[in-house]
């Protein structure tokens, strides 16, 4: 029509996604007017149990899971992690080869989520395992965007620098894994696909591959719409007989419920894309309404049982070391420090955010609202010239002699009596990673292994996995599911056992089959991947 502007279907993405963000609002607000939560303030006992366990997880003092260090970037932002050396066996010879576990939480979590984690059995090969607080989170700092380009490179520039201080030249065969859940398991698969050469194996669970998604909503969408347009084709050539068979019509509708029932479940996706104030007023309702029902699916099922004051001891305190979690530092824990001799504290940032009456909601959001998924990643030269040097170091093998001195051509020959020595690599750098890959955009070119619970309230695997494989075509690449895990499938006692079992298969060599090693288990495990 003369006059009016044609809509760009961005304009109309963002019209309704508005339209849908403003409707979740209300509808939550409505929950939580009517179930009384507005109107709730935290118990004595709440308060006191949430400060027991805020001291317990974010003394820097403390040395219960582990080391609390703090690494600062090139640009003076200072990211917090823990550190632990496992297992601490100190009858392991020294040249026993230490290997590298970096851990990374989702929303709204913490290092916390990975403490279980932080300790190997004794018969497994040592390694430094590193929980990080994500930018935004915890004691972490808070970085200026957190779009692709300045919050993947803050993660090379922080993986990099963990392989430099533990993994020692003097080890061999040294070994790097990533494990990651939720957003942290996003940001791996990314890493995966765009810098492999950081990590010999990519270990995720319960997130969104964004592109995979996107194929699979638009391929759902298009195929429910032809066959409402022939249906309605059918109506308009022959209206009594096809007015009465909507078989066509029902399976349109089954084939988008999917895409309708991920709406749903990422209702809380639109609210935070919604303008300011509005997300950090939802974050605070209802004494943090929002939080609560996210620990709720988050803590593991408690087994059946007669009630009694122990257990509900125990769920207090879980509720309330998955509330400080999220929380990250109080005021009171951002005076700590950590040990002699180089006593370090939390950043101005985390301080900041550990004074606000929203804990800093605003800034966790920030990795929903800035497109960290969507855009694209213009690699520096700094990062570029590293993941080349990995690369280097991958292929470089050098052979020495007894003394330690580069051997010769006829040391060569006799390598059985030599040592064989290799600089620090990454298994992956020899996977791909040149300009004609197989498999579609943002394929991973490392090994990577997938651990699904089924039981997933923010995202259905039909949108987030159907596909997946495609995406997964490196080999020694693996895609589990787990049919009665959740979302939090890494905390829950089955989802927790499976990823362990993963983690040390890798550590150990990867000699034998993985799934030998779940069957194991005796867990409800499907693989629906295994190459």
């Amino acid at each position: 029509m003369a006059g009016f502007p044609k809509l760009s279907s961005q304009f109309a993405w963002n019209f309704l996604a508005l339209v849908w963000g403003l409707l979740c609002l209300t509808g939550n607000f409505a929950i939580i007017v009517f179930d009384g939560s507005i109107f709730k303030r935290a118990s004595k006992k709440a308060v006191k149990n949430l400060e027991t366990a805020r001291e317990d997880l974010w003394n820097l003092a403390s040395v219960k899971y582990g080391y609390h260090r703090f690494f600062e970037l090139e640009n003076g932002v200072k990211l917090h992690y823990v550190e632990r050396c496992s297992p601490e066996d100190t009858s392991q010879p020294d040249e026993t080869p230490r290997n590298l576990v970096i851990f990374l939480h989702g929303f709204p979590d913490s290092w916390a989520l990975w403490k279980d984690y932080l300790e190997l059995p004794r018969d497994a090969p040592r390694a430094w395992l590193i929980a990080l607080d994500l930018p935004g989170y915890g004691g972490s700092d808070n970085l200026k965007s957190y779009d692709p380009d300045v919050f993947l490179e803050t993660m090379v520039e922080f993986i990099i620098a963990m392989r430099d201080k533990y993994l020692a030249e003097t080890h061999i065969q040294n070994k790097v894994l990533i494990v990651g859940h939720d957003w942290g398991a996003a940001i791996a698969l990314r890493l995966a696909a765009e810098a492999h050469q950081l990590a010999d194996r990519f270990i995720v669970s319960n997130t969104v591959l964004l592109g995979l998604a996107r194929a699979n909503v638009t391929d759902r969408c298009s195929s429910a719409l032809k066959m409402t347009k022939t249906w309605l084709h059918r109506l308009s050539a022959s209206p009594r007989t096809t007015i009465l068979d909507l078989r066509l019509l029902s399976t349109a509708f089954r084939t988008l419920f999917p895409v309708l029932y991920q709406l749903l479940l990422s209702h809380y996706v639109f609210i935070f894309q919604l303008p300011y104030p509005l997300p950090t007023l939802y974050g605070r309702l209802g004494n943090f309404w929002f939080l609560r029902q996210v620990h709720s699916h988050a803590s593991p099922s408690a087994p059946s049982s007669s009630p009694n004051s122990t257990s509900a001891s125990t769920s207090a305190s879980a509720s309330a070391s998955a509330f400080a979690s999220s929380l990250g530092p109080s005021p009171k824990n951002c005076t700590t420090q950590t040990p002699a001799p180089t006593p370090v504290t939390y950043g101005a940032s985390v301080l900041a955010r550990a004074r606000r009456p929203d804990g800093g909601f605003p800034e966790k959001i920030r990795l929903y609202r800035e497109g960290l998924l969507a855009r694209r990643w213009s690699r520096s030269l700094a990062t570029l010239a590293a993941l080349q040097n990995l690369e280097e170091e991958a292929a470089a093998t050098v052979v020495m002699d007894g003394d330690g001195n580069a051997a010769g051509s006829g040391a060569v020959a006799s390598l059985k009596e030599k040592k064989k020595k290799k600089r620090r690599r990454s298994s992956s750098a020899g996977f791909g990673g040149g300009l004609f890959e197989d498999g579609p955009e943002g394929a991973a070119k490392a090994p990577c292994t997938v651990v699904w619970g089924a039981k997933d309230v923010a995202l259905d695997r039909r949108i987030c996995l159907e596909g997946m494989g495609a995406y997964l075509g490196v080999r020694g690449s693996q895609m589990l599911l787990l049919p009665e895990a959740g979302h939090w499938a890494v905390t829950e006692k089955e989802g927790g056992a499976v990823v362990r079992a993963c983690l040390l298969w890798s550590l150990q060599g990867e000699e034998d089959e993985l799934r030998g090693r779940v069957q194991a288990l005796e867990a409800h495990v499907k693989f629906l991947v295994d190459k």
